[in-house]
C-alpha cells in the first residue's frame, strides 16, 4: 500500500499481488496456501480516493489501519501485517471477510442489502430435542463482480475519466470492452443522445 505513492506511481496506491482464493480449503490449496493470484495472473493497481463519494475519509481511514497492522506485527498479533487479519491474525476466510466485514460496511455506505429471517428446526443440546430457532440473514444486492462495474460507472461518471484512464485503472487489456460497455451503452447514453434534439 503506498498511500503518499511509489517511485512508479506518484499518486495514492494499492498494489493488489495477491487475493484469498474464494475455492481454498482449509489448510492450503493447490499452490500450497489460500493466496492466489488475481484473474489472469495480473498485479492490480488500486487508487486509493482522499474521500469516498460518498463523503467517508477513505485515504485517513487506511492509513490508521496501515498503522495499527504494523503495530499489530511488532506484537506478534498479526504476523503478516494484514489490513483485514481473522481474529487470531492469519487470513480471513472469504464468507468471514464478506459477512463480518464486507456487509457491515456496504451497509454503512447505504448500499443496498437483502435482509430475511429464516425459521427453522435446530438441534438443541441442552434440551435433547428439536426447538425452533429464528435467524436473521443479509445478502449484498451488489455481486462481487457488480462491484468491479459500479467503480467503473463512478470512475466514468464521477471522475470523468477517459477511456484509456478506465481501460489502465480498471485492469481490462481490451479497450474494446471498455468502450462498449462504459461508454457506448446504456440509458444515460441514450438519454444523453436523445436531449440532444431537444
Amino acid at each position: 500500500m503506498h498511500l503518499d505513492g511509489c517511485q512508479r506511481y506518484p499518486r495514492p496506491h494499492i498494489h493488489v499481488d495477491w487475493q484469498i482464493a474464494p475455492t481454498g480449503k482449509a489448510g492450503k490449496n493447490r499452490k500450497g496456501n489460500r493466496r492466489d493470484r488475481p484473474k489472469g495472473n495480473k498485479t492490480r493497481v488500486v487508487p486509493v480516493a482522499k474521500r469516498s463519494i460518498t463523503g467517508y475519509p477513505l485515504r485517513d481511514a487506511l492509513r490508521e489501519r496501515v498503522a495499527a497492522a504494523r503495530a499489530e506485527k511488532a506484537a506478534g498479533t498479526n504476523p503478516e501485517g494484514l489490513l483485514f487479519p481473522a481474529e487470531r491474525g492469519g487470513l480471513l476466510w472469504h464468507t468471514s471477510f464478506y459477512g463480518d466485514h464486507l456487509l457491515p460496511a456496504m451497509i454503512d455506505a447505504g448500499l443496498p442489502v437483502e435482509t430475511w429471517d429464516i425459521t427453522e428446526h435446530v438441534w438443541d443440546e441442552e434440551r435433547g430435542a428439536y426447538v425452533l430457532r429464528t435467524r436473521t440473514e443479509r445478502h449484498a444486492v451488489f455481486t462481487w463482480h457488480s462491484l468491479r462495474h459500479r467503480f467503473a460507472r463512478v470512475c466514468v461518471d464521477i471522475h470523468n475519466m477517459t477511456e484509456g484512464k478506465l481501460m489502465a485503472i480498471g485492469g481490462w487489456e481490451n479497450i474494446n470492452t471498455v468502450q462498449t460497455r462504459y461508454y457506448r451503452s446504456g440509458d444515460d447514453n441514450m438519454n444523453g443522445g436523445l436531449a440532444a434534439f431537444d
